[in-house]
């Protein structure tokens, strides 16, 4: 039924893995999470290693860094379930029902985008205020607003 697909880069996402398979469970659903770090810093990877044991869940270290979009063209070519799930690495999930929402959309919409919030505070690394910038600016905008 649904794959979930998450790019990895210097993240650690086992509380976002185990929070999308506790809810997953719950509704008992088919489904498989994949987790393709794109060649992160060594000290951010040990952590992660053990989502590789778990069940539906594949964490795969990539062996080159491939980019944000061919990361993202990888996770959906690896996908075997009819409906994908896309979420940014650095994704938390804050709803208890964020997965039955989704579900509960399907199949009648195409594409399903939304939910995306962004921290009010300035990141103070350097490196991270342009995707901040960008996604305060055109990511987090309310369901009216990406009709």
């Amino acid at each position: 039924m649904l794959s979930i697909l998450i790019p990895i880069y210097n993240q650690d996402v086992r509380p976002l893995v185990y929070t999308l398979a506790k809810q997953c469970n719950k509704l008992n659903i088919n489904y498989q999470i994949l987790c393709f770090d794109d060649l992160s810093e060594k000290k951010n990877t040990n952590k992660k290693q053990e989502l590789a044991f778990k069940v539906n869940i594949n964490y795969t270290e990539m062996s080159e860094n491939l980019s944000r979009s061919k990361i993202r063209n990888w996770l959906g070519k690896a996908a075997y379930f009819e409906y994908i799930l896309f979420l940014d690495g650095d994704s938390t999930i804050k709803s208890k029902d964020f997965i039955k929402n989704y579900v509960s959309a399907l199949p009648t919409e195409a594409v399903i985008y939304g939910g995306r919030k962004y921290a009010t505070k300035k990141p103070t690394n350097t490196k991270k205020i342009l995707h901040w910038l960008y996604g305060t600016k055109r990511e987090a905008l309310s369901a009216k607003k990406t009709q």
